[in-house]
Parts: C-alpha cells; sequence; structure tokens
C-alpha cells in the first residue's frame, strides 16, 4: 500500500510548503508596507 502513503506525505509536503511561503509573504509585505508607512511623503 505504498501509493497512498506516498500520496499521503506529498499532499503534506505541499500543505507545509504552502505555509511557509505563505509566511514569508504575509511578513514580507507587513515589513514593506511598516516601511512605506515610516517613510514621509
Amino acid at each position: 500500500m505504498t501509493p497512498p502513503l506516498k500520496c499521503f506525505y506529498f499532499r503534506k509536503i505541499k500543505t507545509d510548503v504552502i505555509d511557509i511561503y505563505g509566511y514569508f509573504v504575509f511578513m514580507y509585505l507587513r515589513s514593506s508596507s511598516r516601511e512605506l508607512r515610516d517613510t514621509p511623503p
């Protein structure tokens, strides 16, 4: 029964990568927005 296990691990890795990618994008957007807000117009 390797195919289900392989699919399960692939799905878990995919979700982990998406979570990490989303976290980095969120931090990048937050830092960039903070810099834009701190700079005087």
